[in-house]
């Protein structure tokens, strides 16, 4: 296959897959705005009368900020590893027009989104104490709830570490995004990978193959 005709298939990607992530940035952004909102209306609406029986809708608002989490988390990992591919993309074409061409996904965000960017390292610090405040409501609130025996005082630790335990799966691979993106970028290493993963898959499929034979 020629350079011309190699250039012409990895444009098209590009165009796809980074119209797909300019749709995905959107998109979660919006999803985020609506949940937290929703989030709040309960809360307030819970808030209105403590003695009601809807006051136990309270247990429900931090799974709801987990779920929250994990969409976000799983939207940016996903964004992670196609800026990663295609910031890849970007250098192959450049390479074979022999000029900076293409530089958004590779030099640009590198250059002012992952550095010189104080806004991009520090926004997640509003949605941090947002959520960090909701939690420490949600908290005090069940405490009242259940804050009636010993027994339900245990509940409700059960139910906090729990919930904590789920919270730290989901927030921990926020950190790794930029590991990720720097791993998809090195194309050789993640087809080495792939095949490696292959093979295991095959072997796998062989062996259980003999156990039923």
């Amino acid at each position: 296959m020629n350079d011309e005709k190699v250039l012409q298939h990895q444009l098209e990607e590009w165009k796809y897959l980074n119209d797909y992530v300019n749709k995905m940035d959107t998109g979660y952004q919006q999803t985020f705005v609506l949940i937290v909102t929703l989030l709040t209306g309960i809360v307030a609406f819970i808030s209105k009368d403590m003695k009601s029986t809807v006051v136990y809708g309270i247990f429900l608002v931090p799974p709801g900020i987990i779920a929250m989490l994990a969409y976000v988390s799983y939207q940016f990992r996903i964004t992670a590893i196609l800026r990663g591919h295609l910031a890849a993309l970007e250098d192959d074409m450049n390479k074979m027009l022999h000029k900076d061409v293409h530089l958004w996904n590779s030099a640009l965000v590198e250059t002012f989104m992952a550095h010189n960017n104080d806004i991009n390292s520090k926004m997640m610090i509003p949605m941090m104490v947002f959520i960090g405040g909701l939690t420490i409501y949600c908290i005090v609130v069940t405490y009242l709830v259940l804050n009636k025996n010993f027994l339900c005082v245990v509940l409700w630790i059960g139910y906090w570490v729990l919930i904590f335990a789920l919270a730290s799966i989901v927030i921990f691979p926020f950190f790794k995004n930029e590991c990720i993106r720097a791993e998809t970028y090195n194309e050789k290493r993640v087809v080495r990978n792939y095949k490696k993963y292959l093979q295991m898959k095959q072997c796998s499929f062989k062996y259980e193959d003999i156990e039923e034979k």
